[in-house]
């Protein structure tokens, strides 16, 4: 067993004890202590002559409010899950890492079939992963492969964790083997993970954490439990990826059922939903449930991640200092099958105004129905089409396919902040693209060139109609000219004849 302790101030000592006699300072027999030192690992090996299989107790002591990190692993040993308690583990690409969960006595005496939720979000991207998982009788030591389990959890490279919800049958075993493996990578020996595996009431939340969970029934609901050491701001932040969730905050537990709210929110923004107080310390209690449900036919039928972030009173946290211009909106237009877009550009908040910074953007179309395009794990999980990835320029022309015809569609833009490393979700538009036949748009250009032709001919014939009248009253009236001037020389032969 492997200890490792990292102390804040205040803490004076610490000790980690085989025996419950030595937390509370009395002498029981056969009992060991060993010292922890901060920053130094404490190995109990086999080999120890204390060593023994069983229970150990840590006890802590501190001079002030203090805070301190430890971590407990147990080497080529399966680590024990607790429910709804996060736990960080190592994966190495050379072996499995294994767990043994028990099922929660409740669940024991009642349930026949027991959702089990369980999480593996990962430190850094890995190529592959898999949870293989078996329903065992008894706590053995082995590892669970590929051809041996009842169920198996993938890998979603999206979001870099695996995630998913079995059914359990609790009257066919009581406990489950869990083995983890993984693809890290050409150099990457290991790389480091939280898990989490709950079935039913409230999940102990971590401070800085961060959940993903599922809703299966209309009526569900799921509680958190945060414990705070210090005055400081709370934010809680929700991002639904299918369906709409709002969530609530409590100082008592009571109040999940008497709706006696402490803060209550169920507005987006920016992807996301965020609701911050200043809190003091103690215990709260986070609820959330689906307003609305997909229309979508998937099982989970609504679903979401949830993190807490702890920081002082006035200090502006995650995207509360970033904005889009023109609130997101896009602006776009359609030519024959090319869809053109434009959209805006972001923001950050400074002391009087805001700044312009650097983002990349990618481009998302989807049939209307098929995710949620307002956020980005809507956008990554649901059935969308990227059509830019990463691009700089803040313009797109993109040719609508044959298939899109006809259709309802989404199109929406996400903006990657470097300096922050978290992405924005523009505000999508909806549009239905119905375009014109080739045979339909030439043939409508043939009429116009007729028409163009006709009244171009018509034109000129009346023209040259006009000219040639013209010509023939100017040739009209020279005639009547000549004849005048003949009868008047005609009558002055006659006069001087009369003379």
């Amino acid at each position: 067993v492997c200890f490792f302790f990292q102390a804040e101030d205040g803490i004076r000592d610490s000790v980690a004890s085989r025996g419950l006699g030595d937390v509370y300072k009395r002498q029981v027999h056969g009992n060991a202590t060993w010292n922890l030192q901060d920053g130094v690992p404490l190995i109990i090996a086999t080999t120890d002559k204390s060593f023994i299989v069983g229970a150990y107790y840590i006890t802590f002591e501190a001079e002030l409010e203090s805070e301190f990190v430890l971590n407990v692993d147990q080497f080529v040993q399966k680590i024990m899950l607790s429910e709804g308690l996060p736990q960080r583990g190592e994966l190495y690409s050379s072996r499995s890492t294994d767990f043994i969960y028990t099922l929660p006595t409740q669940h024991n005496t009642f349930a026949k079939e027991i959702k089990l939720n369980l999480q593996v979000k990962f430190a850094k991207p890995v190529q592959s992963a898999v949870a293989y998982i078996k329903m065992i009788n008894r706590k053995d030591n082995n590892t669970i492969q590929e051809r041996d389990h009842d169920f198996s959890i993938p890998y979603s490279q999206s979001l870099n964790q695996l995630a998913g919800t079995i059914t359990l049958n609790s009257t066919k075993a009581k406990n489950l083997a869990i083995s983890l493996y993984g693809t890290l990578g050409a150099g990457i020996e290991r790389t480091e993970f939280t898990i989490l595996a709950w079935t039913a009431g409230i999940i102990l939340m971590s401070p800085l954490s961060e959940y993903r969970n599922s809703f299966y029934n209309e009526n569900e609901m799921h509680s958190y439990e945060l414990t705070i050491g210090n005055r400081s701001k709370l934010t809680i932040e929700v991002v639904p990826c299918l369906g709409e969730i709002e969530f609530f905050v409590s100082r008592e537990l009571s109040g999940l059922n008497d709706k006696k709210y402490d803060l209550l929110r169920a507005d987006l923004n920016k992807g996301r939903i965020i609701g911050s107080m200043n809190a003091n310390p103690g215990t709260y209690y986070i609820t959330v449930r689906a307003v609305s449900l997909s229309n979508v036919v998937k099982s989970p039928i609504a679903w979401y991640t949830i993190r807490n972030i702890l920081s002082s009173e006035n200090e502006k946290i995650g995207l509360e200092e970033y904005t889009l211009e023109d609130y997101g909106n896009l602006n776009y237009g359609i030519v024959g099958d090319e869809l053109l877009l434009k959209w805006g550009r972001v923001a950050k908040r400074g002391q009087n105004t805001y700044d312009l910074i650097p983002a990349t953007y990618s481009v998302f179309i989807s049939e209307q129905g098929k995710a949620n395009m307002f956020t980005v794990c809507g956008i990554k999980m649901g059935e969308s089409t990227q059509i830019a990835f990463s691009v700089t320029t803040r313009s797109l022309s993109y040719k609508l396919p044959k298939e899109m015809e006809n259709k309802k569609l989404m199109v929406n833009v996400i903006a990657l902040i470097p300096e922050f490393a978290q992405s924005i979700p523009y505000t999508p538009f909806f549009f239905e693209y119905r375009p014109q036949s080739s045979f339909k748009f030439y043939f409508l250009l043939l009429v116009l060139f007729l028409i163009v032709l006709i009244t171009t001919t018509i034109y000129y014939c009346r023209k040259s109609r006009t000219n040639e009248l013209a010509i023939q009253q100017e040739v009209t009236e020279a005639r009547g000219l000549s004849n005048v001037g003949a009868q008047m020389e005609m009558t002055e032969g006659k006069m001087k004849q009369y003379d």
